[in-house]
């Protein structure tokens, strides 16, 4: 059974590499409810091992500023694990902070995903969603925000979505407006760029100069982009990508 300690010896503990920084609004509330009604024995903070506060950095800086004593739990782990599990389900990180956090372990496709948004000026799922080749499909619900999420991420075809950041910049003389971002915009151009020939569509493209517009969703963008890949094309020669 993990025993509950207690000190006011604050310099024993560390912080854990990559945890987020503190919130000094989140702070400021949880000193006045501290104060008001002081329930630190009953939510002790996780450090691991090697005394790095896994979760309860804000605990741990109001017992610290207000020497109160402040009570933990030491788990037999590293503390990744732990603080991915519990953010996961109490607290919502950003996909931003779960990056920040695994690169600070030194994950190495982390960072070149970073590296990645940072030179064509993606979000990270869109980015993710590139390097793993999985831009194509709507189903925002696969396993690979799990995987990313539990420090699984793997880059699969970075020359595939160099390639699909090329062409798409093709589109963008026809936009209406900066609709560049929108993932199912992605989606249904990748399946276009996948599955059609992209010499048929880029000559397409320049003969029709259509006004391209935001649309509603996935399968619009796509009636739009085949619309253009089977422009002066009748009957059976008409491609169907849906």
């Amino acid at each position: 059974m993990i025993q509950v300690h207690s000190t006011t010896d604050y310099k024993i503990f560390k912080k854990l590499k990559g945890n987020r920084p503190l919130d000094k609004g989140h702070l400021f509330r949880l000193t006045a409810a501290i104060l008001e009604n002081n329930l630190l024995i009953y939510h002790p903070a996780m450090v691991n091992e090697q005394m790095q506060v896994v979760d309860g950095q804000h605990r741990l800086e109001v017992a610290k500023n207000n020497n109160l004593p402040f009570y933990y739990m030491v788990f037999p782990s590293n503390g990744s694990d732990v603080l991915i599990t519990q953010n996961r389900n109490v607290k919502v990180w950003s996909s931003n902070e779960y990056l920040n956090f695994w690169i600070a372990q030194d994950k190495e496709d982390y960072l070149k995903l970073q590296e990645f948004m940072n030179d064509n000026k993606l979000s990270v799922t869109l980015s993710m969603a590139l390097l793993t080749g999985t831009v194509s499909t709507t189903d925002r619900k696969s396993g690979h925000l799990r995987s990313f999420r539990d420090g699984q991420f793997k880059i699969k075809n970075i020359d595939f979505a160099n390639d699909l950041i090329i062409k798409m910049a093709g589109l963008r003389p026809y936009m209406t407006s900066n609709f560049i971002f929108d993932r199912d915009l992605w989606a249904a151009f990748a399946k276009i760029v996948v599955k059609g020939d992209w010499q048929r569509f880029s000559k397409k493209l320049e003969q029709a100069h259509p006004r391209l517009v935001r649309e509603a969703g996935y399968s619009q963008y796509l009636f739009a982009l085949e619309e253009i890949y089977n422009r002066n094309v009748e009957g059976g020669n008409r491609v169907n990508f849906r």
